[in-house]
């Protein structure tokens, strides 16, 4: 007899829906990060003690999707940093369109993008170090 684990590994509709992310915990709040090779990055600010993390991963996805907690499930990773998550009633291609928008207005708003319009007005880039000394022997 096949737990139920076993099932939901082997059933290709589902597959579909799963997405896989990348958690820091014990960040300093909750965010996405970015998406690198299919990849959600994510930060959550709680520990990785007792289910603390994943907890809030579900938590912090629902809001941010707008579906119930009981939508998404931890399929593989419990324990670990990389997880493969399934969402009930999105697709994979729908659920990275919505975290794409999401990341794009992150990096938008980013410290380095002022910094990066700061440059192209000026010209110059600012170098970080001691300066060259103009003094010769």
């Amino acid at each position: 007899m096949q737990s139920e684990n076993q099932v939901i590994l082997n059933d290709k509709k589902r597959q579909d829906r799963w997405l896989s992310i990348r958690v820091t915990p014990n960040a300093g709040r909750d965010e996405i990060t970015g998406l690198r090779d299919g990849v959600l990055q994510v930060k959550i600010a709680a520990p990785p003690v007792e289910g603390k993390a994943n907890k809030e991963i579900i938590e912090f996805l629902s809001r941010r999707l707008g579906v119930k907690r009981s939508a998404i499930t931890i399929v593989k990773g419990q324990t670990g940093r990389n997880k493969v998550i399934d969402i009930e009633g999105m697709s994979r291609e729908e659920i990275i369109g919505k975290f794409k928008n999401q990341i794009s207005k992150i990096k938008n708003t980013d410290k380095n993008q002022k910094w990066l319009e700061r440059t192209k007005k000026t010209g110059k880039k600012k170098v970080r170090g001691r300066r060259p000394s103009t003094s010769s022997g």
